[in-house]
């Protein structure tokens, strides 16, 4: 969860505010999450892995949330939390994908006016979290999700995660990592601007996950959400993206370099 919401742990002292998690109800979770890697400090969360797209349908308003093709480095805990039961970067990975989706589709509207965004088709990719118009006044998508909602949800989805069995029943770090996300530092950064272009997938990246799963003769899967334009730009870095996947391959190519010779081990 990019910078949103853990820096804020250490700010928790000072909020004095109820975990959203105490009130989460339980919603539905469906597929699987799946993140790829494509570089250095760099992963894709890929959708619909092997036919099973994930999804996940609040309970308070209903809203089905189908994260598309996005980087995601699950949630940016502090080195100094990772240290306790609860707080991995990936024990919650479903409700940080989630977030990140919210979060991305949030900074993509503020930046909506920037120009070069209508490449993207934003108005259809973030349509779960962001609005779409093309539905009625009382449909659960209707509406934009909000900062108070956008924290709600990702404690539905832990709560969820708890009622599954995939995860351990643990409220202390269900609640602070809810209150974190539904904090005064977290309100900021949902207001941020400027913040969308480095969330977006480079065409570089997407050619990799395209030419590693589904190859490059198929179409990009629909759940993607990707835009005519990316995926034009894409194919341009397929016969990299091919020789890339060859590379991390265990026994695809010999090393560059030469075995390192044998310690000798120093005479007495």
């Amino acid at each position: 969860m990019r910078r949103v919401a853990f820096a804020a742990l250490l700010l928790l002292p000072l909020a004095a505010c109820v975990s959203p998690y105490i009130d989460a109800k339980l919603g539905r979770i469906s597929g699987s999450v799946t993140a790829v890697w494509v570089g250095e400090n760099k992963f894709v969360y890929v959708p619909g892995w092997r036919g099973r797209p994930f999804a996940f349908e609040t309970a308070t308003t209903g809203r089905l949330i189908e994260p598309g093709l996005m980087y995601t480095d699950g949630g940016s805990i502090p080195r100094f939390a990772q240290a306790f039961e609860g707080f991995s970067p990936w024990g919650y990975a479903p409700a940080y994908i989630v977030h990140d989706w919210i979060f991305f589709g949030r900074h993509c509207y503020v930046d909506r006016e920037l120009p070069g965004q209508e490449r993207y088709a934003d108005g259809k990719k973030f349509a779960d979290v962001n609005g779409d118009p093309l539905t009625g006044p009382h449909h659960p998508r209707h509406r934009p999700i909000t900062f108070n909602e956008s924290a709600l949800v990702l404690a539905e989805v832990i709560k969820t995660l708890v009622d599954y069995g995939q995860v351990p029943p643990r409220n202390g770090p269900a609640q602070l990592i809810s209150s974190a996300v539904d904090s005064p530092f977290a309100m900021s950064l949902w207001n941020a601007e400027d913040a969308c272009a480095a969330q977006r997938v480079h065409p570089r990246h997407i050619a990799r996950v395209w030419v590693g799963t589904v190859g490059p003769h198929a179409a990009a899967p629909d759940n993607w959400k990707l835009s005519q334009w990316e995926k034009a730009e894409a194919r341009k870095y397929f016969a990299e993206a091919a020789i890339f996947l060859k590379s991390v391959l265990s026994d695809a190519l010999p090393p560059k370099q030469q075995a390192l010779p044998p310690v000798v081990p120093l005479q007495n």
